[in-house]
């Protein structure tokens, strides 16, 4: 069948990381949509060593079915090379795969798939296959 592959920035924080109640409460509803798009699913979940992106993807888990905790990597982080994330996705062999970034990488995602950048708020980001032929915006109100 192939991977489902969610990239989302991070929840509204704080400028020192901290997830503000309004990020939480997105992240929440986040993890809600996805247990209604994908119910019974299997998520692997990464996220950037940065706190906004990993305490978002941990409440993105208290709502989904999830292999294992999330997991944090560095080819996450800002401003990283798109590389080093289609290669994370690549080497997995989940299903499907939710990554918590940042906006700077979403958009090298859309800007190397020759796709037009949308406005990218947070939790949300892209949702995609592997080889990205399937790539559509993702966001809680329309999907």
């Amino acid at each position: 069948m192939g991977k489902t592959i969610i990239v989302l920035r991070h929840g509204f924080a704080d400028n020192q990381g901290n997830l503000l109640p309004q990020g939480k409460d997105l992240a929440s509803l986040v993890g809600e949509k996805l247990s209604v798009l994908y119910p019974g699913v299997i998520w692997e979940v990464w996220s950037s060593l940065q706190k906004r992106a990993f305490d978002t993807a941990e409440c993105i888990i208290e709502k989904i079915n999830t292999s294992r905790p999330v997991s944090t990597t560095s080819a996450l982080n800002m401003y990283e090379d798109v590389y080093h994330t289609f290669n994370l996705i690549e080497r997995s062999e989940a299903e499907y795969i939710l990554l918590v970034t940042h906006q700077s990488n979403i958009v090298e995602m859309y800007k190397q798939e020759g796709k037009k950048i949308p406005v990218i708020s947070y939790c949300e980001g892209v949702v995609m296959n592997q080889d990205a032929s399937q790539f559509e915006t993702f966001k809680i109100e329309n999907n």
